[in-house]
């Protein structure tokens, strides 16, 4: 169904608008909590989005076991994301292959990890031979059959070939990966374009990012604007770079430095902070939240370039006694009436997604095309939203509705509604200003 904004009562398709604006006053007003996108590289699996729920391994669908190098992108957003919808952001390559008697077998997939695929067919009792795929060294696959053309592809190999078989073992070679270009993240947000989720980690590196990036704020712009998904990117902010000026945008200034040693940059830093974005929803602030297994940053800023950085809507880590999020902002600096400058605080735009998204979700489900537009209809869809926004209220993301706070009233046209909701969001306690006289 058609959502987005609005700026006329003239919409031609059956949805749901939403305009979030300002007030005018300093105090203004649950979605897809929990689920990040990210991208991975490395040498093996599908170039399609695969779901992963938090802890999932990731051998068998990317070749990498969850604890490498390659799916550390995939385990810095399982620090706090519950689901991830991942994607293999080079996939295609050359696939491995190899040939062992009478027996032809590809990769399933391109890529160099390919190259650590082998094969090895051992003879048994009665005339039948075990052919056993192994990965890195590890059977991954065995069959026990009596020709060649009896064996079936697995998850790691495709088979052609028939006759008999003979004894052996051979490595299979010849997997090469693709180098990832701009067209591989525009192949990246195309796939998750009919997705849901809370958070996207655009771990773009410094060579792409002046290409890549103004299509990121292009694909958000449009999809929250114009179809009405509310989700929000988290990108690297490199220096001289343009910047991303976008309440549902977070740049991330500087990275980590793990227990273990391990350098986690500002790259790889956005998948951290998106799951963590997903998680947090309209009832949590990111401020001062800890990065767990975290011991260092690796920049340090001054008491002076903090404060800076925060005016430029940059998302930095410092060190204090641990490695925290300093304050969870997004890169909104540009303030208009509409936008003013509390539309900065990240908290504040998961709470009016999520209002946004559940009040669209709730209409589609329960009203369109189900409730007369009368005055019991309309009546019954205010109490709808009411109820909503008490259960806000209780988990502390809102404060509590007054009445008079959701007017549901009849449209231009017979088929239409028009509702206004004055919401007052929480935020976190950040700052407290204490003045303490001794007599």
């Amino acid at each position: 169904m058609a959502g987005g904004i609005f700026t006329a009562y003239n919409k031609k398709r059956a949805g749901v608008y939403i305009n979030i604006k300002g007030a005018a006053k300093a105090d203004t007003g649950l979605g897809e909590s929990g689920v990040a996108a990210v991208p991975v590289e490395c040498g093996f699996g599908p170039g399609t989005v695969v779901e992963l729920q938090s802890g999932a391994d990731t051998l068998g669908i990317f070749g990498d076991s969850l604890a490498s190098d390659a799916m550390r992108p995939i385990r810095e957003a399982m620090r706090g994301a519950s689901k991830v919808l991942a994607m293999r952001i080079n996939g295609g390559g050359t696939k491995a292959s190899g040939t062992l008697g009478v027996i032809s077998a590809e990769a399933v997939y391109g890529g160099a990890s390919g190259n650590r695929i082998k094969l090895q067919a051992e003879a048994l009792p009665g005339g039948k031979y075990r052919v056993s795929t192994l990965y890195d060294n590890a059977v991954v696959d065995e069959q026990d059959v009596a020709a060649a053309g009896d064996l079936a592809d697995n998850g790691w190999v495709a088979f052609s070939g028939t006759g008999a078989i003979t004894e052996g073992s051979v490595s299979l070679t010849g997997g090469v990966s693709e180098t990832v270009t701009a067209a591989s993240w525009s192949a990246f947000l195309a796939a998750l374009e009919g997705l849901r989720f809370g958070a996207m980690a655009v771990p773009v590196s410094e060579a792409l990012a002046e290409s890549v990036l103004p299509v990121v704020k292009a694909y958000v712009v449009r999809l929250r604007d114009t179809v009405g998904k509310k989700f929000a990117a988290v990108v690297p902010a490199y220096d001289g770079q343009e910047p991303m000026d976008h309440e549902a945008i977070v740049q991330v200034k500087n990275g980590v430095i793990m227990e273990d040693g391990a350098v986690v940059d500002s790259r790889i830093a956005t998948c951290y902070v998106a799951g963590a974005y997903a998680a947090a929803g309209p009832a949590r602030s990111l401020t001062f939240q800890e990065y767990s297994g975290a011991v260092d940053v690796t920049k340090n800023y001054t008491d002076t370039e903090i404060g800076e950085l925060l005016t430029d809507g940059m998302f930095i880590f410092t060190l204090g006694e641990r490695v925290r999020i300093e304050q969870d902002v997004n890169s909104l600096t540009t303030y208009t009436a509409d936008k003013p400058s509390y539309f900065r605080k990240a908290r504040l735009i998961r709470t009016l997604d999520a209002i946004a998204q559940d009040f669209k979700d709730i209409f589609e489900r329960e009203f369109v095309g189900k409730v007369q537009n009368n005055v019991d209809g309309r009546a019954l869809f205010s109490a709808r939203c009411a109820a909503y926004l008490d259960t806000l209220a209780a988990l502390g993301a809102i404060e509590a509705r007054e009445d008079g706070d959701i007017v549901v009233a009849l449209g231009s046209e017979p088929d239409s509604l028009v509702v206004e909701a004055a919401i007052r969001a929480v935020d976190a306690v950040e700052k407290i200003y204490m003045t303490v006289s001794v007599a």
